[in-house]
């Protein structure tokens, strides 16, 4: 439908007639400010093991800190692992058969051998032989996690103290294949490190250290 201007005209005198003399139309309103509570930091107080506190005034909540300790394990939080990236003692003395956590994972040394036998596809240079480290790595966690050698870092010393050096390499236990993968909740997988020896040489020690930087340590000293 068209309307003429006569009309319109009449429509906007209208309008001021309407609202009555010297009314105007309503400014649109804004929110008003919103206000954000914040608490103020209580002061510090000499407190105890097992003294309680009342936090808070619309809904109070009673603490008791019972104890407080260190501890070089995990904490998990859903999802997350969270692990210590140092601890006291860089370097905790560990015996084979005995699980330890290391990140997301529990590790347990099955022990140490010498073989002169090719691994990853080849045999061991002239004069020198292999040792072999088993280890099983225990998923503690309810979700799956990923593994692979460079999860984790051994390390050897020779008789002398001398770091022999990783060739970044993780074999199945029994098989000469490499290993990688995920690994279920509550579920174990044996793997096997390796280094290259002179025939001759004793070791002192084997380590596994995670990123962290706390290492585990194997005494290996009697090993022949």
């Amino acid at each position: 439908m068209k309307l003429s201007r006569s009309a319109l005209l009449l429509g906007s005198l209208a309008l001021p007639l309407a609202l009555g003399p010297g009314a105007q139309a309503a400014a649109p309103t804004s929110a008003p400010p919103r206000t954000v509570q914040v608490a103020a930091q209580l002061d510090g107080v000499a407190a105890k093991l097992g003294e309680t506190f009342t936090l808070g005034k619309g809904s109070p909540l009673n603490f008791t800190l019972l104890k407080a300790e260190y501890d070089v394990g995990r904490v998990v939080m859903g999802n997350t692992v969270y692990f210590a990236k140092a601890t006291a003692l860089g370097c905790i003395p560990a015996s084979a058969g005995t699980f330890a956590p290391l990140q997301a994972f529990d590790l347990r040394f099955g022990g140490a051998t010498f073989t002169g036998k090719a691994l990853n596809g080849k045999a061991p240079a002239p004069s020198c032989r292999y040792l072999t480290a088993v280890f099983t790595l225990k998923n503690p966690l309810g979700t799956e996690q990923p593994y692979a050698w460079s999860d984790f870092k051994p390390t050897l010393k020779d008789a002398d103290g001398k770091r022999v050096a990783y060739n970044r390499v993780m074999l199945k236990a029994s098989r000469d294949e490499r290993v990688e993968g995920r690994l279920p909740g509550g579920e174990e997988v044996r793997v096997r490190f390796f280094f290259d020896l002179p025939a001759n040489e004793g070791v002192e020690s084997l380590s596994v250290t995670d990123a962290g930087g706390r290492a585990y340590v194997y005494d290996q000293k009697d090993l022949k």
